[in-house]
């Protein structure tokens, strides 16, 4: 018999997000409702986004930005979970 572990939760279930540096390894933790992606790491000032034109921002900046906007809405018309194995590795 095998035996898997999961676990699903939603957005509104997500208290705080971290923001890890892969130079420094550092971590920035802010409340969701606060988090503000950075152009560049606040610890070790690595660059987090390359320069785009027009001022348009990074897939983390734009992920984050939404997931507050769907927090936001006050009629979701559907719902977004997440399923994570909670299965050591």
């Amino acid at each position: 018999m095998v035996k898997e572990t999961r676990h699903i939760f939603d957005l509104s279930d997500v208290k705080a997000l971290r923001l890890r540096c892969e130079c420094c390894g550092r971590e920035a933790v802010q409340s969701i409702q606060k988090t503000e992606v950075k152009k560049r790491c606040p610890f070790c000032n690595q660059d987090w986004e390359n320069e785009m034109p027009g001022a348009t921002r990074g897939t983390n900046y734009n992920l984050v930005r939404n997931i507050q906007i769907l927090l936001k809405t006050d009629t979701p018309r559907m719902t977004v979970r997440f399923e994570i194995d909670g299965e050591d590795s």
